[in-house]
């Protein structure tokens, strides 16, 4: 059960509860590349449930869930810029603001067969290891030796140099954040580093795809779409 209409609320509403007190509508794409927190994507909604969404996360500025279906992680978004035209369709953009674990998924009456899900925020977690703060800040390092010998074979010094700046002031976290939305890797891959919850397997997973990138011809560089 449930109301619609307050679909999408309270997802921050309680910091210790474990599961949102009410659903929140999952925007679901086969093949959309994850959404991480803090980044934005701008998307044409068409179809009626979708339409149905947005006017309900606009009317009452609730959270949707960008959402792949072969994964139960996804990124509880904002709308934060809406172009609605006559027909209900519309231009929007979206910001991530946290990643959510979807435990449960159903339709609700009255929602034009939108999809919604119970969920949790997904927080980075430490094993406890020793010394594992020391291992994130030097995969950190080694992630950014990679990329500058990447960037190298294609951009200036300086380009290079000031594209690093932002990036040296990230925390390991941060870094491994952003790689997720800056590399060309595979689709499937990208959303497995997105529900990944330990730093360390995350820069790991990354920095060897930066590194099989240095063997490959440039046309195949996984850096490619960072300028």
């Amino acid at each position: 059960g449930g109301d619609p209409e307050r679909a999408g609320e309270g997802l921050y509403e309680n910091p210790d509860a474990t599961v949102t007190s009410v659903p929140l509508p999952l925007f679901v794409l086969r093949w959309q590349l994850p959404l991480v927190p803090g980044g934005k994507f701008v998307f044409n909604i068409f179809e009626p449930r979708y339409k149905h969404m947005i006017k309900m996360c606009v009317d009452h500025s609730a959270h949707l869930v960008l959402a792949c279906p072969a994964t139960s992680v996804g990124t509880a978004c904002r709308v934060v810029a809406a172009q609605l035209r006559r027909d209900g369709s519309s231009m929007i953009e979206v910001v991530g603001e946290a990643r959510v674990n979807i435990h449960s998924r159903s339709m609700l009456p009255r929602s034009f067969g939108l999809t919604f899900g119970r969920c949790s925020v997904l927080h980075d977690v430490k094993s406890g290891e020793e010394g594992e703060e020391a291992e994130e800040d030097t995969l950190r390092s080694l992630a950014l030796e990679t990329l500058t010998q990447l960037l190298s074979r294609r951009l200036t010094e300086e380009a290079v140099t000031n594209r690093l700046q932002a990036l040296k002031k990230m925390t390991p976290q941060q870094l491994s954040m952003w790689l997720i939305a800056a590399l060309r890797a595979e689709h499937g891959e990208r959303h497995r580093w997105l529900a990944m919850t330990h730093v360390v397997q995350r820069l790991r997973a990354q920095i060897h795809v930066l590194r099989v990138g240095l063997r490959q011809p440039e046309s195949q560089d996984p850096a490619e779409t960072i300028t």
